[in-house]
């Protein structure tokens, strides 16, 4: 039976939908169930207001008493009777049905109010007793913080002696900053943290069953950061037509609104002076928030099955909890969304509050509410989220009034930017003068960090400082083209903060207002940019053109930028036409003149006067900002025009020139007219350290196949780039940097930089980024992951590619998941997933890739034995064009690795008595180039051969070294390969190894033949065959991949049927399966 609420209506008698809370339900679920068995217990759940303490708690009591298990007393705290002595018990007791009662509730109310009959706390636990006599107990009580002091007194009590002689449970909830009252210590607790991301979204499908379209559902999320309340109230303030796409949606999103609905009750409690200290810190903080900065989104890939740890698990902790605090958010983070949680300055904060005539001791109540922390001269609030709803809170006139205090309490050059800041927001309607002093402000703070040697305004004023003065210059600015120009500014240095959608906020205000042709082509390029790093590709490369035909006339400098980002966006879009077409245009443009029809540079424009092409600028010289927008793009893998700005001189050699030059001249196939200019771009980067020249230096090794020389200008770059501020270069340069470490064979480096590349790019808003540093991961996952871990990541990143039109991506999840079918043993599944890769013809992948995966191909299809396509002939015919290219290509490249995966591609594709020289002249090239994993997988290879020849001794030396090298380098699948092989030659691998497949699980110690009874008496090689047919497979699959014939396949068979004492292959995969089963017990 189900005891009522306060309000005398019974408790929820089905289960309510809770979601993500898997170990806060299970612990409760524990609690519950051992009260069902007569063992009472406690638990007290702590949660910031909005998680859902209230619907866990509910949840519980549902379902304890939809299974008849005992008695359920579940109430809320009401604030009003927080002061009444022992009225929290009254109202606990009112729900409890009269026959169970042994104390009227009118009773503990008049003696709690009079003298002694109830006072002692063991009265109120006898009292619990008796109710639980005849069946178990279970006390709900949610906000019991907000209970009189008497009744928790009483309760806590209580639940510190449920046990086994008090069958009585007591679950309570509270919020997080009354968790450690001392009314209930000792007492087991819980804290309930925000919802993971795969959960919020469910519970947002819950909340539009129409479902929201991809951009709003991202926003929602982000904006509500694990908060279930806070989303569905987000989601209540929106009108269907906003969420399905059909209207914008309202800009910022109105958190504040949905967030005091948690906090109100407190915010009233404060005293009127802290109430005023309080507004002085929202305001503060205020300038330095994103608008819709929120906690960053969860990775999208599941977690990895057999591993310590899922794909990117670290991602998934909170920012700075591992990695380099730069790339996760944390405190050494100059810029980023979140960083409102960095604060406002105390010190600023007491010094205006003094102006009002208040003390410190007014922030005191604050922070026993738990609304703020103050802690190494930050005022934080708690959630920080918080500032922005206080804030919002505040009458106008308040805020004003706050700016002007705040204002007034900020003195010397250093605090100019802040102290007109502050006096804009002071103020109502067009303000020119003061909207040109903030601009010029700006632009003195941005000069004055270059003159010091920085490249992005760092502290005391970031990108995201000076991204939110240049926007409120643009409002108080009369002038159409000066108020485009600043947002357009504005937009720019959100961009660099990281603050992608901000920037984009700002270039709609931008493109609301008319401007001229200039003005408005500097605009398009930001938004091109933006596209390309968080957008799709081919929206971004129109963008930039149209940006680039816009500035030529007048900034030539802003059109070469946009001609070269252009040319970003048709590298990752594979589309070499367009490639080259832009590349070809960016000679008949001079950073002095303009573009030339004949392609020569127009000489009578002159450059923009006062354009630092190393950074982002403002000038004023004719009262009208303009942004230097820093485009910064280092491209994809693969040919990365990055930024460069470039200032050149006649007859000044400039890395550019040489880098259009050599890609040019690879992209047409004159590869031997590419080196000299792309080893020059090596060159002039020695002597440079600008991430963006060092990123594209790195991209000219790679392409030369100079995969040392790429990871030494990657490494540089990411340095430069961290110490100098560029956040939105970091992801780039880690993924660089991780990719010329994939083709150096250094795979754990490559897996760690690119976790960290991930972080960055999530962090600062680059999806495009971060897909390839997904596809990095399913790459590095092929080698010494597992397939689903590079399945995880390979999904992951090909959703991004998929919807922005990321050809390489795609190319290289492909790439991945067929080398992981490589690894565990389906080369047929390998080479059709390889042979669009590396055909000719339109879904040829990326022209970046396809050589390097032709190796694969070509060991896929010899392995797999089988047609891919039309039939055996068209795959011998794949093979040998994809070798004569092949071959082509290894003679021009540097890469080390190609000559010994040319040899072995010769040998699988030669006859039995060549394949062992073949194969001995690759593992000779393979150990010049210090390759280990591609070493190791041509031993692998001949030890096979040598083993389907019944050259055993021989195969198993080859095998040997196999398993040592895959061993070295944690390729587990691969090795468990090797381990399968030699036992295929009659060779024993270790203790407990004799059960271990091609999935690399190894048997328990013991071994399989104590756990699997049954299947004792096979040989090795019978016990592989046993389990591929118990996977369904064929013979000729199995066959496959074993790389035997099909007629060693059946013999065997056969004989398994005769010693297992089985007559077809359905009782084979049911005595398989039982074995497996016992083995895992």
């Amino acid at each position: 039976m189900t005891a009522g609420t306060t309000n005398g209506t019974s408790a929820p008698r089905s289960p309510l939908r809770v979601y993500g809370r898997g170990a806060e339900a299970g612990a409760v679920e524990a609690l519950t169930a051992r009260l069902a068995d007569g063992v009472g217990g406690a638990l007290v759940l702590s949660a910031r207001p909005g998680l859902g303490r209230s619907t866990l708690l509910a949840h519980a009591a549902a379902r304890f008493a939809s299974r008849g298990a005992g008695l359920v007393l579940h109430t809320r705290a009401t604030p009003a009777e927080s002061a009444l002595p022992y009225a929290g018990l009254h109202a606990l007791l009112c729900g409890a049905p009269p026959q169970a009662r042994a104390t009227p509730p009118t009773d503990v109310l008049r003696a709690g109010v009079g003298a002694a009959a109830f006072v002692e706390e063991a009265a109120f636990l006898e009292e619990l007793r008796a109710m639980a006599a005849g069946a178990p107990l279970l006390v709900c009580v949610d906000d019991v913080h907000l209970w009189d002091r008497e009744s928790r007194t009483a309760l806590g009590f209580a639940a510190r002696r449920a046990g086994p002689a008090y069958p009585v449970g007591v679950l309570v909830t509270t919020e997080q900053v009354y968790a450690g009252e001392p009314d209930f210590a000792a007492v087991p607790g819980l804290r309930i943290p925000p919802l993971a991301a795969e959960a919020a979204g469910a519970l947002l499908d819950e909340l539009v069953p129409v479902g929201a379209v991809a951009d709003v559902r991202e926003r929602l999320l982000r904006a509500a950061g694990g908060n279930p309340r806070l989303l569905a109230d987000l989601v209540a303030l929106l009108t269907g037509r906003q969420l399905t796409g059909a209207d914008p949606l309202p800009y910022p999103l109105p958190v504040e609104r949905a967030l005091l609905r948690g906090y109100a009750a407190r915010l009233r409690a404060l005293p009127y002076g802290t109430g005023l200290v309080l507004g002085l810190a929202a305001a503060a903080a205020e300038l330095a928030a994103d608008p819709e900065a929120g906690p960053e989104p969860e990775p999208e890939c599941g977690p990895e099955r057999g591993t310590e740890r899922g794909p990117g698990a670290e991602l998934r902790r909170g920012p700075g909890e591992s990695g380099d605090p730069r790339d996760s958010g944390g405190p050494d983070a100059p810029d980023g969304p979140g960083e409102g949680g960095a604060g406002a300055d105390a010190d600023l904060v007491l010094r205006a509050a003094r102006s009002a005539g208040l003390g410190p001791a007014a922030l005191g109540p604050a922070e026993m509410a738990g609304l703020i922390r103050t802690a190494e001269g930050r005022i934080r609030f708690d959630p920080p989220l918080l500032a922005r709803a206080v804030y919002a809170g505040e009458p106008l006139a308040r805020r004003q009034a706050a700016h002007a205090l705040l204002a007034s309490a900020l003195h010397g050059e250093r605090n100019r930017l802040s102290r007109l800041r502050h006096e804009a927001a002071a103020v109502t309607g067009p303000a020119p003068a003061l909207a040109d002093a903030l601009a010029e402000a700006v632009e003195a703070a941005v000069a004055g960090n270059t003159a010091a040697g920085g490249t992005a305004p760092r502290a005391p004023y970031g990108h995201r400082a000076v991204a939110g003065a240049l926007a409120r210059a643009a409002e108080l600015s009369e002038d159409d083209d000066t108020r485009v120009a600043r947002f357009t500014a504005a937009a720019d240095h959100a961009r660099l903060a990281g603050a992608s959608r901000t920037a984009r906020g700002l270039l709609g205000r931008a493109r609301g207002l008319p401007a001229r042709r200039a003005v408005r082509g500097r605009a398009e390029l930001v938004r091109g940019v933006l596209e390309l790093r968080d957008g799709p590709v081919a929206d971004a490369r129109e963008a930039l053109l149209l940006a680039a035909g816009l500035l030529a006339p007048q900034e030539p400098g802003f059109a070469l930028d946009a001609v070269l980002g252009a040319a970003d966006a048709a590298w990752a879009a594979g589309d070499v036409p367009a490639y080259l077409a832009a590349l070809d245009r960016t000679g008949g443009l001079d950073a002095r003149g303009g573009l030339d029809p004949t392609g020569g540079p127009d000489r009578t424009v002159d450059r923009p006067a006062a354009l630092d092409p190393r950074r982002p600028a403002v000038r004023t010289a004719t009262g009208t900002a303009t942004t230097r927008t820093a485009t910064a793009r280092t491209t994809t893998s693969r040919t990365a025009t990055t930024r460069t700005a470039v200032a050149r001189t006649a007859g000044t050699p400039a890395p550019l020139v040489h880098y259009c030059a050599g890609m040019a001249a690879v992209m047409r196939g004159r590869f031997t007219a590419a080196r000299p200019p792309l080893h020059r771009v090596l060159e002039l980067a020695a002597g440079r350290s600008e991430p963006a020249d060092l990123i594209r230096a790195s991209a000219a090794a790679l392409v030369l196949g100079e995969v040392a020389a790429a990871r030494e200008a990657a490494a540089r770059a990411l340095a430069s780039a961290r110490a100098h501020g560029h956040v939105t270069l970091v992801p780039q340069a880690l993924e660089y940097l991780a990719y010329s470490e994939l083709r150096s064979g250094l795979h754990a480096r490559a897996r760690e930089h690119a976790r960290a590349g991930l972080r960055a790019a999530q962090r600062t808003g680059q999806r495009n980024s971060a897909a390839h540093h997904h596809a990095i991961l399913a790459m590095a996952a092929s080698v010494e992951g597992t397939a689903r871990d590079c399945a995880a990541h390979a999904s992951a990143a090909a959703r991004t590619a998929a919807q922005h039109g990321l050809v390489m991506v795609e190319a290289l999840t492909v790439w991945a998941l067929a080398r992981a079918a490589l690894a565990e043993g389906r080369p047929q599944e390998a080479a059709a997933r390889l042979g669009p890769l590396v055909r000719p013809g339109p879904r040829r992948g990326h022209h970046a890739v396809r050589m390097l995966a032709v190796p694969c191909f070509i060991e896929a299809a010899t392995r797999g034995g089988a047609a891919t396509r039309n039939g055996a002939e068209d795959t011998d015919a794949d093979v040998r064009t994809a070798l004569v290219e092949f071959t082509d290509w290894a003679g021009w490249t540097a890469d080390p690795n190609a000559p010994g995966q040319l040899e072995r591609c010769r040998a699988l594709l030669a006859g039995p008595q060549a394949a062992g020289a073949l194969y001995a002249r690759a593992v000779a090239r393979h150990e010049r180039a210090s390759g280990e994993f591609e070493r190791a997988r041509t031993q692998l290879l001949h030890g096979k051969e040598l083993r389907r020849r019944r050259r055993l001794l021989a195969a198993r030396e080859q095998l040997r070294d196999a398993l040592i090298g895959f061993e070295r380098c944690g390729a587990r699948s691969w090795a468990a390969q090797a381990r399968a092989e030699l036992r295929a030659t009659g060779e024993t691998t270790g203790a407990g190894e004799t059960a271990e497949d091609t999935s690399g699980e190894a048997a328990p110690p013991g071994g399989a033949a104590e756990n699997a009874q049954p299947l004792r008496a096979l040989t090795p090689q019978q016990l592989r065959i046993a389990r591929c047919v118990a996977d369904g497979a064929t013979n000729r699959e199995v066959a496959v991949r074993l790389s035997v014939s099909p007629r060693t396949v059946d013999h065997h068979l056969r004989n398994i049927f005769a010693t297992l004492g089985v007559r077809s292959r359905v009782e084979l995969a049911r005595l398989v399966d039982r074995a497996a089963r016992r083995q895992e017990s």
